[in-house]
């Protein structure tokens, strides 16, 4: 399933460049035809990224922040929880 996604990320980047759509004039959906394309684009793209997180996420990841390693607070050099808010 990685390829595929990485395949589709590939292809939405190379049509990313509308130059076709430059000079075209056309209406679409009540709108010029290069904005709706940059629209529906943007539908694709966000559900694109959607597999992206679903099935390439490392899952390493998880496991670390459920275990408590390597987590941000590990690395503090302060005590914040004395400083006082505004």
């Amino acid at each position: 399933m990685k390829t595929v996604v990485y395949g589709l990320l590939t292809l939405l980047y190379v049509l990313h460049t509308d130059v076709w759509y430059w000079d075209v004039s056309r209406i679409v959906l009540g709108f010029p035809i290069g904005f709706t394309y940059h629209v529906l684009g943007t539908i694709v793209i966000t559900g694109t990224f959607w597999l992206v997180v679903r099935y390439t996420w490392p899952i390493e990841l998880e496991a670390a922040e459920e275990h408590g390693v390597g987590t941000a607070s590990d690395n503090l050099d302060c005590d914040l929880t004395s400083v006082e808010s505004p």
